[in-house]
């Protein structure tokens, strides 16, 4: 299927939609004509052995990378506070809360980044803000490590296991702390007019093409 990953770049052309849905129906149908008339099929030895070998970037998405993809999302001065986005996330990961007397979106880490709320908001008002991923992980990493823990391991022995832990574990660890605490803050000052349009125009999914599937309804999704 055509990938909907528009937080990363922009959804595919219609024609480019169309060609690689047109190769996929004969795929199907002759894995399908396979299994239905009782015989065996398997073709993915390559996708197998591919998906081996990036099985670690893949582990460290499922227990990091979403988290901070979770905190990436925000909705532009183009929201009108319909809850579309909340009424059919099929994680329930987001939250209508009060925006400055207007309902606007908020992502919590329940969110898996599905593209689901990006691709069908009728306004094209949600948005993925790289910035604030970026410079949060670039806070975390200039925390100086070491002597930070030597100061916790002083002060609380029962800590002191804590020294032997990976310096990327340490500093993913205090992305995800100043995250947590940044991302409400974050969501309070795009109340502001000119902070919302400025972090809207430095994105740059603001200005890529949506996509979900042509053919797929949300009511369909439910």
């Amino acid at each position: 299927m055509p990938s909907n990953w528009i937080a990363v770049h922009p959804g595919f052309s219609a024609g480019t939609v169309a060609s690689i849905k047109a190769r996929a129906r004969g795929k199907v149908a002759r894995f399908s004509d396979a299994i239905l008339s009782g015989g065996r099929r398997f073709t993915g030895w390559l996708p197998l052995l591919i998906g081996l070998y990036f099985f670690p970037i893949s582990l460290a998405y499922l227990f990091l990378g979403r988290l901070f993809l979770a905190k990436m999302f925000f909705a532009s001065d183009r929201c009108t506070g319909c809850g579309l986005c909340a009424e059919h996330c099929p994680n329930h990961a987001i939250e209508m809360r009060d925006h400055g007397g207007h309902r606007r979106p908020y992502w919590t880490f329940r969110c898996e980044s599905c593209m689901r709320c990006m691709g069908y908001c009728p306004t094209r008002a949600v948005e993925a803000n790289y910035l604030l991923g970026v410079g949060t992980y670039l806070l975390a990493a200039a925390i100086p490590t070491t002597a930070l823990l030597a100061w916790l391991t002083a002060r609380a022995p029962a800590l002191a296991f804590l020294s032997g832990t990976p310096r990327l574990v340490l500093e993913t660890l205090y992305a995800l702390t100043i995250l947590s605490l940044a991302y409400p803050l974050f969501h309070l000052l795009l109340r502001v007019g000119w902070i919302n349009r400025f972090f809207t125009l430095i994105t740059p999914t603001h200005y890529y093409r949506r996509y979900h599937e042509p053919e797929a309804t949300l009511k369909e999704l439910e």
